[in-house]
């Protein structure tokens, strides 16, 4: 009987499912390659992007890519607070 492949998403939690394994890290991922105008070129064990236009790309380590789509999720938080509470 074939096994089953597992994949593990940024968080340790894991998955049969291709489909839930690639949301789980566009999840992370897609803000902040946003936030930092660029695209994602990978991820799995490291975030790799490649910044618009250019022919290098980088890694962030997945801890820092936490951290960063944290400053993200609270700022939206606070646009919308002073959107309703002008």
């Amino acid at each position: 009987m074939k096994q089953k492949r597992i994949y593990r998403f940024p968080g340790g939690n894991i998955t049969t499912s291709v489909a839930r394994y690639v949301r789980g890290w566009n999840a992370l991922v897609k803000p902040v390659a946003r936030a930092l105008e660029c695209d994602v070129i990978g991820f799995n064990p490291g975030i790799h992007l490649i910044s618009k236009g250019a022919s290098v790309g980088f890694q962030i380590a997945v801890s820092v890519t936490e951290r960063i789509k944290a400053l993200i999720d609270v700022n939206k938080r606070w646009h919308v607070f002073f959107k309703e509470h002008p």
